[in-house]
């Protein structure tokens, strides 16, 4: 079993190096391989490129994306990066600061693999910006050229299962790191099984 998830996230020849030799990017594949393994129907993710600089950042989206085709799992995945969330998802859920509410949700209709330079994929992350800035009350500081440039087709709605002041529950996430602040209603929909394996 350990072989065939090292295979999948591309880490086959270095089935036998030590930690200390593995660079930033494999430690996260290995991270992503110890947690396929258990076979799980969601995988939580918080943030796991944060820490990664922007070339090994990029490589993985692409080994993300190639791994979900593969797999089919159903990812939650946490990100402060638009462009990353629409680059990885199908569905980016939008939430608003303190308290974190979902607000509303943008399908992302792009084919994949992604690539997260595109000019395709700029004009969903501008239209969720544009969203995002209306939450933290930033409306302002939005250029002239953004607000008349026209964006996708996107479609926007606020999950009508919490259309009202509902907080949301503390889920744990995958290693030691503290608890995260997910949407229940995707989790619940996820426990049910009624969330679409495409979502992340």
């Amino acid at each position: 079993m350990a072989e065939f998830y090292l295979r999948l996230v591309k880490l086959e020849q270095f089935v036998h190096a030590n930690i200390h030799e593995l660079s930033g990017g494999m430690k996260q594949r290995v991270v992503l391989a110890r947690s396929l393994a258990p076979n799980p129907r969601v995988l939580l993710m918080d943030e796991p490129f944060a820490a990664l600089d922007a070339l090994t950042r990029e490589q993985l989206y692409g080994d993300l994306q190639d791994i979900w085709q593969k797999r089919r799992k159903t990812i939650l995945f946490v990100t402060h990066n638009v462009r990353e969330a629409a680059c990885l998802g199908n569905r980016v859920i939008l939430f608003s600061p303190r308290p974190g509410r979902i607000r509303e949700e943008f399908r992302i209709d792009l084919p994949r693999p992604r690539d997260i330079n595109s000019v395709e994929l700029a004009q969903y992350s501008m239209e969720i910006m544009k969203a995002l800035r209306r939450y933290l009350g930033t409306d302002s500081g939005v250029r002239s050229h953004e607000t008349e440039t026209p964006g996708p087709r996107v479609l926007r709605r606020a999950p009508p299962a919490l259309a009202g002041p509902r907080l949301v529950p503390r889920v744990a996430r995958v290693g030691s790191s503290p608890p995260i602040d997910v949407g229940r209603y995707l989790v619940e929909q996820a426990a049910s099984g009624t969330l679409p394996k495409a979502a992340s």
